[in-house]
């Protein structure tokens, strides 16, 4: 979801926010993802930045109660979830008060997914943690050091990626097997569709599977870094760095797309309906058909 690295831009925000508070908006803040639930946007980023609002045009900043980065959020079981730098977890029944929750960890969480009715939180130093409720805790064993970017559940094996090219598989989210990927490259996001499973990360790096196992490499001529991908409205979407956006419906023929913007895009939402994309610079850009693109915000 999410997959960032730590960019630190000057901002301007038109957002309504207490300013005395250390822990609202800060202007040195860029986001890191997007999501729509419960009938509104909220948005997550750097110094615990935390966004909500009814339409893209209309966010206002609110009170996290962390400076630590935010790098992905969650709503499910009438719940946000949102988790960060330094093993930030964060709770919401309304988006608007939030609530810190113990991880028992200190390493980065850059992402959170509710599969098979379980929490699972993943990040630095191969961590993984799961819970029932978002708020009770418990490790899982990755067999790994290296940090984990993405994860999803795909014909009842669970894949994640991450650093130096991590790739691996669990049948219950608690023991897992490393698969070998062919590059050193950080995947940054994985997806799927169909009996298609695509992976993706640094250097533009694409890596295709049907079982989640065995990986083969994919050029699609991406200039840089991909750092994160949807499917959806029957097309894979990549965003990446230097306004990078590139549609596929196969992950095997790719268009890039005018995303009007040079800034480094980080987090595009799931629904697809529109695509909301996010990154630095405070950017954030729509599309209804995910080839023609317009700038909410930033540069």
């Amino acid at each position: 979801m999410r997959k960032c690295v730590p960019i630190i831009v000057f901002v301007l925000f038109l957002f309504a926010a207490d300013i005395s508070s250390p822990y609202a908006l800060a202007s040195t803040s860029s986001l890191n993802t997007i999501i729509f639930a419960k009938g509104m946007y909220i948005a997550v980023g750097f110094d615990g930045a935390i966004l909500t609002g009814s339409s893209r045009a209309d966010m206002t900043a609110r009170k996290s109660g962390t400076n630590s980065a935010l790098f992905g959020v969650l709503y499910e079981k009438g719940m946000f979830i949102a988790v960060g730098g330094d093993g930030t977890i964060l709770t919401s029944a309304d988006g608007i008060t939030w609530t810190a929750q113990s991880s028992g960890t200190t390493s980065n969480l850059y992402n959170i997914i509710y599969i098979q009715g379980m929490f699972i939180a993943y990040g630095g130093d191969g961590t993984i943690l799961l819970s029932p409720d978002g708020m009770t805790w418990t490790a899982g064993q990755s067999g790994t050091d290296s940090d984990i970017k993405d994860m999803i559940y795909k014909n009842g094996l669970y894949i994640a990626v991450g650093a130096d090219g991590i790739i691996l598989t669990s049948n219950d989210a608690r023991g897992w097997t490393t698969r070998s990927s062919g590059t050193g490259s950080t995947l940054f996001g994985i997806s799927a569709f169909g009996d298609v499973i695509a992976a993706f990360g640094g250097d533009g790096t694409v890596l295709t599977s049907r079982d989640g196992i065995t990986w083969t490499r994919k050029n699609i001529g991406a200039p840089g870094t991909i750092y994160d991908v949807t499917y959806a409205k029957n097309m894979f979407v990549v965003v990446g760095a230097d306004g990078l956006i590139m549609t596929s419906p196969d992950a095997e023929n790719w268009t890039r797309q005018n995303s009007g913007t040079q800034s480094t895009l980080r987090g595009i939402n799931l629904r697809g309906d529109p695509f909301v994309v996010v990154g630095a610079d405070g950017v954030i850009i729509t599309s209804r058909d995910g080839q023609n693109w317009s700038l909410l915000q930033g540069d």
